[in-house]
């Protein structure tokens, strides 16, 4: 990936005086006598200018990648001061080439000072990590006075990097950028009565207000109960927010449960617990963390039971839509070594 913008600065320049007797004089010998220094204060912001903090996340795929610089040229040429961007996926190694840089062009007359310059890194992978690094350079140019004709000629430029900012691994110099997501509907892929006897109805049932049921008959014993489980298949880990939206009744009111299926800790969690009663009602239960804690190899598995004491019953579901976010691209949700 290459971008080409343009910002510089350069420090530690010096002046050294001109010799202007004769009709051409060139009037420097070493322009620059020391050596330059990395830029200094490394910053990066979103395009809207709020900071992007430690290992943080952009609001888009373009960023700010910014430092401050020294400038200064030493006679009447316009210099050129420019701050070099590397910008690197994660995990990767710098390779010391910029892919981004920008320019400021100073004459002698502006003095010497310092200021903060930003490129602009933009067509960023989404859902990726990103480091970067900078360096200064900086291109002067000798002053060549005619002083019969009184012109100045700039020439044999020589160009001059600073080294690369050391130590820039992670940290405030790290990012990632933003996943994006897209909202999904799903339903059962599968249903299956485990205590009972189903009287009705498949997954197809569950699909809509519509007048068709997934009827379960309680088991016949001292305590009347039913379960049935319902499988949703092809959830990716990184989705999130899920929502689980039932609408139920039962003939006879009866303690109605919904559980999600927790593989690493080989158990049920409780999403939500009511009674249900011969009112249809419609309610929900969310999942508000990522569902990779509930996946097995893409599968999710919720149970719903209901149980009473005295009489069978009968318990219908009308609806079970399962709603999230789905991310767009493959990411990992942890942060960079």
């Amino acid at each position: 990936m290459k971008f080409i913008n343009t910002y510089t600065a350069v420090s530690c320049l010096f002046f050294v005086v001109t010799n202007l007797r004769g009709a051409e004089v060139a009037d420097e010998s070493d322009l620059l006598e020391q050596p330059i220094d990395p830029p200094t204060a490394l910053l990066q912001r979103n395009l809207d200018d709020t900071v992007i903090g430690l290992v943080g996340t952009s609001k888009s795929d373009t960023v700010k990648l910014g430092a401050k610089i020294r400038y200064g040229s030493v006679n009447a040429c316009e210099w050129d001061f420019t701050l070099e961007v590397e910008v690197v996926e994660h995990p990767g190694r710098f390779q010391w080439r910029p892919t981004h840089s920008f320019t400021l062009h100073k004459k002698g007359s502006e003095g010497t000072g310092q200021q903060f310059v930003e490129v602009i890194a933009t067509g960023l992978k989404l859902g990726k990590f990103f480091k970067w690094n900078v360096r200064q350079v900086v291109q002067s140019f000798r002053a060549h006075y005619d002083l019969n004709n009184g012109t100045l000629t700039c020439i044999r430029s020589q160009t001059y990097a600073s080294d690369w900012h050391p130590g820039v691994v992670t940290g405030s110099t790290s990012f990632r950028t933003p996943v994006p997501y897209q909202n999904v509907i799903e339903y059962p892929a599968d249903v299956e009565v485990t205590t009972g006897l189903l009287r009705d109805g498949n997954s197809a049932s569950l699909r809509a207000d519509d007048g068709n049921y997934y009827r379960v008959r309680s088991s016949n014993s001292d305590k009347h109960e039913l379960e049935w489980h319902a499988k949703y298949t092809n959830i990716t880990p990184q989705s999130r927010n899920a929502v689980i939206r039932v609408r139920s009744s039962a003939d006879r009111v009866c303690e109605e449960t919904l559980d999600v299926w927790v593989p690493s800790a080989n158990d049920w969690k409780e999403l939500s617990s009511s009674n249900s009663s011969s009112n249809e009602r419609e309610w929900s239960a969310s999942m508000q963390s990522f569902l990779a804690n509930f996946l097995d190899e893409g599968v999710l598995l919720f149970r719903l039971t209901c149980s009473r004491n005295g009489q069978r019953f009968s318990h219908s579901t009308e609806i079970l839509e399962f709603s999230y976010e789905r991310a767009m691209v493959p990411w990992v949700a942890n942060e960079p070594e």
